[in-house]
């Protein structure tokens, strides 16, 4: 009887992974139709840009450049980073200091992703938070302690890892300061704490909470369930893992 039900329950297990599976083969098939549709979004984006270059402030630009910028974070690097100059650039001619910090804070970002750390943790340190606004100093420490962290992973050095490790922490802290507490963000960076504390159930339940509750936008959420197929992993859950993997 227990031979069956574990030959069963192992049948089980495979057959939801080869169905996980088959997904992600399709949504890999699809590449194309999705890198089209994002492109789609964009071009669609520079149009009415360009369409009404006229009438545009430099206010207009800075959320052009800054909505352009954001949309090419996770898509093309090199395109993220001109459109971060040009957001930067615009941002100055705004004399407005929050917008500079935020610009500033975006263009580390895209620095961080492409693991050119140096220069992103010297753009953040030039920021200057005096006249800046709590969301555009909550962003900065999210994007400070993400940078410490991706140190951490890449560095080869068992000193230099604790050292980031620690820096990453103390500024998580420092945005949670920050970030409205009934924001998803204020969340995320909770269950992220979670995940490094090792307090894994803790983390899964909230970014479970987030993915229900708040509308997220598609670059947001996928996020979110990479967190969560990381926690899932780190507990040992294999079906969760890929499943929240393949749903990202």
């Amino acid at each position: 009887m227990l031979l069956f039900l574990f030959i069963q329950m192992t049948t089980r297990a495979i057959s939801h992974n080869d169905s996980v599976l088959m997904r992600l083969e399709e949504v890999i098939e699809n590449r194309n139709y999705f890198v089209e549709l994002k492109q789609a979004k964009i071009d669609g984006l520079k149009k009415d840009f360009i369409d009404s270059y006229d009438e545009k402030g430099v206010m207009d630009l800075y959320d052009y450049y800054d909505k352009i910028s954001r949309e090419y974070q996770t898509f093309i690097f090199d395109s993220a980073f001109h459109y971060s100059n040009k957001l930067l650039e615009t941002a100055y001619q705004t004399n407005d200091n929050d917008r500079i910090a935020a610009a500033k804070t975006e263009f580390a970002n895209i620095l961080i992703s492409a693991g050119i750390f140096s220069e992103a943790m010297d753009t953040l340190r030039s920021i200057d938070l005096s006249k800046a606004k709590k969301l555009t100093i909550a962003r900065f420490y999210s994007i400070l302690s993400r940078g410490y962290f991706d140190m951490e992973s890449f560095s080869q050095s068992e000193y230099y890892s604790s050292m980031y490790r620690a820096k990453g922490m103390v500024y998580f802290d420092s945005a949670l300061n920050y970030y409205p507490p009934e924001s998803w963000e204020f969340h995320s960076m909770n269950a992220h704490k979670n995940i490094k504390l090792d307090n894994y159930g803790a983390a899964i339940d909230t970014l479970n909470q987030i993915i229900n509750t708040y509308d997220l936008n598609n670059d947001e959420l996928a996020i979110q369930m990479m967190l969560l197929s990381f926690a899932y992993g780190l507990l040992g859950d294999e079906k969760n893992q890929l499943e929240y993997m393949v749903e990202a």
